[in-house]
C-alpha cells in the first residue's frame, strides 16, 4: 500500500482502505463538491451504489491481467499472485450433508492486507466510467442496530 500511495497508483478519489482516509472524509468531500456546484447554480446528480459481497465478485484472470497491463507488474510477480489464487477448493459441510468440492475461480481470499489491496487495484479504473463528473469510492459505514 505504501508503494501504491507513494506513486499515486490508486485513484485520489479512492477513499476506501487508504491510510489517513475514512468514510467521513469521503462524505465531506462530496458535500463540498455539491455546495460548490450549487453556488454556481449547476446541476448535480449523485448516484450511490453499494456492492454487496464485492470481494466475491473479483475474477482472478481479470485481476491478474490488470496487474500486468494497468500496473506493470512483472511476469514473475503475476505468476506468484496467480499461485495465491490457484487450486483453491471449497466445500460446504452441514450436520447431515457435505457438498461436492468445487474450484474457486472468483473472489479474493479475505483476512489479509492483500485482500483490500487486490480489491483496490481491481476497481481502480472504475473512475474512468464517468466522462463528466467524479467517482468517489468509499467503504460503507456500518451501523449497529440494537433493536
Amino acid at each position: 500500500m505504501d508503494h501504491l500511495t507513494k506513486h499515486n497508483i490508486i485513484s485520489h478519489t479512492q477513499y476506501a482502505f487508504r491510510p489517513n482516509s475514512s468514510t467521513t472524509m469521503t462524505i465531506q468531500t462530496i458535500i463540498n463538491q455539491i455546495q460548490k456546484h450549487k453556488d454556481k447554480e449547476e446541476l448535480v446528480l449523485a448516484l450511490y451504489v453499494d456492492l454487496l459481497k464485492a470481494y466475491d465478485t473479483v475474477e482472478h484472470s481479470k485481476l491478474l491481467d490488470k496487474l500486468r497491463r494497468n500496473f506493470n507488474f512483472n511476469e514473475d510477480t503475476v505468476k506468484f499472485f496467480a499461485s495465491y489464487f490457484s487450486n483453491r477448493i471449497q466445500e460446504v459441510h452441514t450436520q447431515h450433508a457435505k457438498s461436492h468440492k468445487r474450484t474457486i475461480t472468483h473472489g479474493i481470499p479475505q483476512g489479509s492486507t492483500l485482500s483490500t489491496t487486490f480489491f483496490l487495484l481491481y476497481i481502480n479504473d472504475i473512475i474512468n466510467i464517468i466522462q463528466q463528473g467524479t467517482v468517489y469510492i468509499c467503504r460503507r459505514h456500518h451501523t449497529h442496530n440494537n433493536s
